[in-house]
C-alpha cells in the first residue's frame, strides 16, 4: 500500500513540476533551469527512496519544500514578498534546510551499524550546511560570470520591491548562510526528537524491506 501511496506522490509532484517547466518556457526561460534542476532531485530521491525507504510524511514534506521555490517562488512570484522584512527567499533557506537534514538523518540512522545520536547529527548539518554552500557559489558564479539573473538558483537576485533596503538584502549571501545554519540546526533537533526513539522492530522492518529489494 505504502510503494503505491508513494508511486502516486511521485506521479503528482512530477506532473506539477512538468507543468511549471512548460509554462516557463512560454513566459520566463530563465526558470527553466529551476524547474529541470527540480524534476532531476525528484527523480533522484524517487529511486533513492525505492532503495532506501522514506516515511510516507517525510516523503510528502519533501516534495512540497521542492514546490516552495519553483512554482511557488518562481511561477506565482512569492519571491517578492516579505513579513517583517524578511523575505520569502530566506523563509526557503531555513524550511530546505531543515526538510534535508531531516531525510537524510533518516537515511544515515536506518543504515548505519551502530547508533550514534550526536555524530550523526553533526555530520549530517555540515553535509547539508557544505551542499548550501556550494549553492552559495553557484549563484555568485552564475550571477558575475555567466550573467544570470533574477531570482533563479543559478544567480543572485530576487524579486523584492526596492522598498525593501535592510541589512538582509545588502548582505544577502552572508544571511543565507545564517538562515541555513538555524535551519540545519533546527532540523537537527526535530530529527532527534522524531527518529531516535524509534523501536528496533522499525528499524529492522527498513533492513528487511532493503533486503528483499536487492535480492
Amino acid at each position: 500500500m505504502h510503494s503505491r501511496t508513494k508511486g502516486i506522490l511521485f506521479s503528482i509532484e512530477l506532473v506539477i513540476l512538468l507543468a511549471g517547466l512548460i509554462y516557463s518556457i512560454f513566459t520566463t526561460i530563465d526558470y527553466v533551469k529551476d524547474y529541470v534542476f527540480a524534476i532531476a532531485v525528484v527523480i533522484f530521491v524517487f529511486y533513492m527512496e525505492r532503495r532506501y525507504p522514506l516515511p510516507v510524511g517525510l516523503i510528502i514534506t519533501g516534495y512540497i519544500a521542492l514546490l516552495l521555490p519553483t512554482v511557488a517562488g518562481l511561477t506565482f512570484e512569492f519571491y517578492a514578498l516579505a513579513f517583517k522584512g524578511i523575505g520569502y527567499d530566506k523563509f526557503l533557506h531555513f524550511t530546505s534546510e531543515v526538510v534535508l537534514v531531516l531525510i537524510f538523518y533518516r537515511w544515515l540512522t536506518d543504515h548505519a551499524p551502530k547508533r550514534r545520536v550526536i555524530l550523526h547529527v553533526l555530520m549530517v548539518i555540515l553535509m547539508v550546511l557544505g551542499i548550501n554552500a556550494i549553492g552559495e557559489i553557484t549563484e555568485f558564479v552564475g550571477s558575475h560570470y555567466i550573467h544570470i539573473t533574477g531570482a533563479t538558483m543559478f544567480g543572485q537576485g530576487d524579486l523584492l520591491p526596492p522598498t525593501i533596503q535592510n541589512d538582509l538584502v545588502k548582505y544577502d549571501t552572508w544571511w543565507d548562510l545564517i538562515f541555513d545554519l538555524i535551519g540545519a540546526v533546527t532540523g537537527g533537533i526535530l530529527a532527534v526528537l522524531f527518529f531516535t526513539k524509534r523501536s528496533k522492530h522499525s528499524r529492522s522492518r527498513t533492513n528487511k524491506h532493503i533486503s528483499q529489494r536487492t535480492k
